[in-house]
């Protein structure tokens, strides 16, 4: 009938194979697993065009820019939090629990941001620019103390940060992208934002492994 919900199937499978053999191939520096990761990247990004809201890659109005818009801030916090106590204790020689806390102090930034989106605010979708800028805190921070040899602690700053800019923009994201479907697609369009999410923390990682 007119309700019923058609699932992938086979497209899903392919996406988590795609992704599979992604991250395995990352591992290593070999020329057949750069080839191998440079193949699966690029099933990924075709299978992708299969499940996500068409347009999703071009980032086009409405429902397919949230989907693009929570993957892109999900690779850049994610990937920012998996390599920076890595790079505090290796490089910096800073110790396992003051590296720690450097992740900690994102997660109480994500607590403080989704307290503050959950205020009375004037009617209309608020803008996420503001949110995507503190997210990119995280990343653009760890890069300039990697370059420049800085002290270590901005780093800390900026993965706080860049934890208040998630911690307001999930929220806004997902209510948003269900208040612009119709209920019927509800499901659909939750879907697509957790496997946007998924594949886009997913690449930057296996990328890492094999750099």
């Amino acid at each position: 009938g007119d309700g019923d919900v058609r699932i992938p199937w086979g497209w899903a499978v392919a996406a988590s194979a795609a992704v599979l053999a992604m991250s395995l191939s990352g591992g290593t520096r070999s020329a057949w697993s750069l080839l191998a990761l440079a193949l699966s990247t690029t099933a990924v990004v075709a299978v992708l065009t299969r499940l996500l809201p068409p347009g999703t890659l071009r980032a086009q109005q409405g429902v397919p820019r949230l989907v693009a818009m929570r993957s892109l801030l999900a690779a850049c916090a994610y990937t920012t939090e998996t390599y920076v106590p890595l790079f505090l204790q290796r490089d910096r020689g800073v110790p396992i629990v003051l590296s720690g806390l450097a992740l900690a102090g994102s997660a109480v930034g994500w607590a403080v941001g989704a307290w503050w989106q959950a205020r009375p605010r004037r009617p209309g979708p608020p803008s996420l620019l503001p949110a995507a800028l503190l997210v990119l805190c995280g990343p653009v921070s760890t890069g300039l103390v990697v370059a420049t040899g800085w002290a270590w602690w901005p780093v800390s700053v900026g993965v706080a940060l860049a934890g208040v800019g998630m911690g307001v923009a999930y929220p806004q994201i997902s209510s948003q992208a269900l208040a612009l479907s119709p209920r019927r697609e509800h499901g659909r369009v939750g879907s697509s934002l957790q496997l946007g999410e998924a594949c886009a923390v997913a690449a930057p990682r296996a990328l890492g492994g094999a750099a």
